[in-house]
Parts: C-alpha cells; structure tokens; sequence
C-alpha cells in the first residue's frame, strides 16, 4: 500500500526517513553470510515507534526479511535468541527513528520519539493506514510513515542554516 504525492510533505518525509535508513544501514557491518551458529528467524519480525510533538504524529512500522536481523546484530557471532533478534529489530526502528526526529528538528518540526516495540510470529500480516507510505526497501529492511498530521510546514536546510547567527548556539 504505497501513496505518491509528488511534492506533498508526506514525500518529502519519506524521502527523509530513506535518508536516515541509508545512513544506519551505512553504519551497520553487516557481512553478506550469516555464521553457521546464527540462527535464521523463520517467523515475521514487525517492529514500530510512535512520533509525537507539537508539530507531528506518525508511526514508523519496519519489516524484516529473514537473516536481515541475525546478519546486522551486534553479537552476531554468538547463539543468538529470538528475543534478542526482536530487541534488535526494536533498536534498529528505535535508531531510524531518533535520527528521522533530529532531522526534522534541523528542519523546524518539533518531535519525540516513544517507545519502540517489536512482534515475532509465525506469520505477521502488515495492516497499515491509508496513506502510508513506503519509504524504504533494501537489504531485508522495509520501513513505512504513516504521517497522522503535520502542523508545520517543514524548512530546507538551506533555508534553517541561513537564519543562525555565526557564533550561534542551537539547542534540540
């Protein structure tokens, strides 16, 4: 269930959370075999993140195709539990989601990120708003917005950047 509104803030938030998914998958040494001891989830992983704030309501919700989990862990090289490939794909949308709220911020929208959960099954089946979108499928990750409301129009960085004041300090 994908939505295009070319040029629309929920495009351009979406573009921005591909962004921030680009950057952690960057930062993951993720090697493309899984060790022999690393066992292969064979049940869905889901996991999710609300963000709140003056400015926002959205709901991040990633997938995970099986092995993505167990080839990205911290500990891959180790017995992994099914809790443990749960609790990472739970910091995975916790990490996307921190990095999508810092950049909204350097863009004029006011944001928190919740608590994120996670859900391991047999068979898990994505049912999500009308109107979400995905914004990013690569390497076993799937990430959707569904963006409940934006009450401020978001600013470029260019744009953010050329109202500070050299010497400037800027809080988040």
């Amino acid at each position: 269930m994908e939505t295009s509104q070319e040029g629309s803030p929920h495009t351009e938030l979406a573009a921005l959370l591909a962004r921030c998914c680009e950057e952690l998958l960057a930062s993951l040494s993720s090697p493309t075999t899984v060790p022999a001891d690393v066992p292969v989830v064979s049940k869905s992983v889901v996991s999710f993140v609300e963000l709140t704030g003056a400015d926002v309501g959205a709901t991040l919700v990633a997938r995970f195709e099986e092995g993505f989990l167990g080839r990205t862990h911290p500990r891959r090289h180790r017995r992994l539990m099914e809790e443990d490939l749960a609790g990472w794909a739970s910091e995975i949308v916790n990490q996307v989601g921190g990095r999508f709220v810092n950049k909204l911020g350097q863009r004029g929208v006011n944001a928190r990120i919740g608590i994120p959960g996670s859900l391991l099954g047999p068979t898990l089946h994505l049912h999500l708003p009308v109107g979400a979108t995905k914004a990013f499928a690569r390497g076993g990750l799937s990430l959707f917005l569904a963006l409940d409301e934006l009450r401020r129009p978001l600013m470029s960085v260019a744009q953010d950047d050329a109202t500070r004041q050299e010497g400037e300090l800027v809080l988040f």
